[in-house]
């Protein structure tokens, strides 16, 4: 979903970050989109996994090393950040659960 809010900035934005020697791990919903995206994964500098079909979610999760960034994918559109090594260390660790249940 959030490559449909603005593809083209999107898309020069993952560019751009490619380059750089980041570990960029994405837990996607299924669509035409994400499996279109999982294939250009190793070009993009990326590792992707697809969640089960009936997933549906209306948020996007960044994880850093002390802070989480939950970006709304519906209108209005809002972004919450939390600037907490703790929390950041526990939603870290629920994606890695995540992460590897995921094929």
């Amino acid at each position: 979903k959030w490559l449909q809010l603005d593809e083209e900035f999107f898309m020069s934005f993952i560019k751009k970050r490619a380059k750089f020697n980041i570990n960029i791990k994405l837990l996607l919903q299924d669509s035409k989109t994400a499996r279109s995206h999982q294939k250009i994964e190793k070009e993009l500098n990326e590792e992707i996994k697809i969640l089960p079909p009936k997933t549906e979610l209306n948020t996007n999760l960044v994880i850093r090393k002390d802070t989480i960034i939950i970006h709304e994918l519906v209108e209005p559109i809002k972004i919450t950040i939390i600037k907490n090594p703790y929390i950041a260390n526990m939603h870290q660790q629920l994606f890695e659960i995540m992460w590897e249940q995921t094929q």
